[in-house]
C-alpha cells in the first residue's frame, strides 16, 4: 500500500517521506554502529594473529622499526650535509670574486702541468687589484707558507700549516679570532 501511494505521489511527496529526520538519523546510526562493529572485529581479529603467531608478529614489528630508523637516520645525515654545505659556501660570501693558480672546478691532480706553468699570484697583483677596483668593501691576498715547525721561546710547534695573509682576510672568511695580531701592514 505504501509502494503504490509512493509512485502515485509527486517528486516532492517523495522526499518528504523518506528523507525526514527520523529515517535518515535511523541510517546514519545504523551505519556507525556497522562501521564500529567491523573495527570491534578486525582489531580483535589483529590480536589473536598476533597471539598465534609470536615470531612472525615480532619479526614484522623489528622490520618495521629498523625500516623507519633506517629512513630517519638517512634524513638527518643528509640534513646534515646540506647544512654543512650551506655554511661552508655562506662562508664563502655571495659577492667575492676569488682570484687563483688553480681551478675550482676541475681536478688539480687530473691538470697539474697546466696549473704548473701559470705565474704565481703575487703581492703586486694584490695591489694592482686594490688600485684599480673602485668599489670593493676588502681586499684580500693569501700565499701558503706550507708545512712548517712554529718555534717561541722553549715551545714549537711541528707541522704548522702556516699562512700568510693580510688584514682583510677575516672580513672575507667571517673569521673571529680569540687571541693575535697582525705583524705588520703589507
Amino acid at each position: 500500500m505504501q509502494l503504490r501511494r509512493i509512485f502515485h505521489q509527486s517528486d516532492r511527496s517523495f522526499s518528504k517521506l523518506y528523507l525526514n529526520r527520523p529515517i535518515l538519523y535511523g541510517y546514519i546510526t545504523l551505519l556507525s554502529v556497522i562501521i564500529l562493529k567491523i573495527f570491534k572485529e578486525s582489531f580483535l581479529r589483529a590480536l589473536q594473529e598476533l597471539s598465534t603467531n609470536k615470531l612472525r608478529s615480532f619479526l614484522s614489528l623489528l622490520g618495521i622499526t629498523i625500516g623507519i630508523f633506517c629512513i630517519i637516520a638517512v634524513k638527518s645525515a643528509v640534513d646534515s650535509l646540506e647544512d654543512n654545505i650551506r655554511g661552508s659556501f655562506n662562508k664563502l660570501g655571495n659577492d667575492v670574486v676569488y682570484v687563483s693558480k688553480v681551478s675550482w672546478a676541475e681536478d688539480p691532480g687530473q691538470n697539474w702541468w697546466k696549473y704548473l706553468r701559470r705565474p704565481n699570484i703575487t703581492i703586486d697583483d694584490y695591489n694592482e687589484i686594490r688600485k684599480r677596483v673602485k668599489n670593493f668593501e676588502a681586499v684580500d691576498y693569501r700565499t701558503y707558507v706550507g708545512s712548517r715547525t712554529l718555534k717561541y721561546r722553549s715551545s714549537n710547534v711541528e707541522n704548522a700549516f702556516v699562512i700568510a695573509c693580510t688584514y682583510d682576510t677575516d672580513q672575507l672568511l667571517n673569521v673571529n679570532m680569540d687571541k693575535g695580531r697582525y705583524y705588520t701592514p703589507v
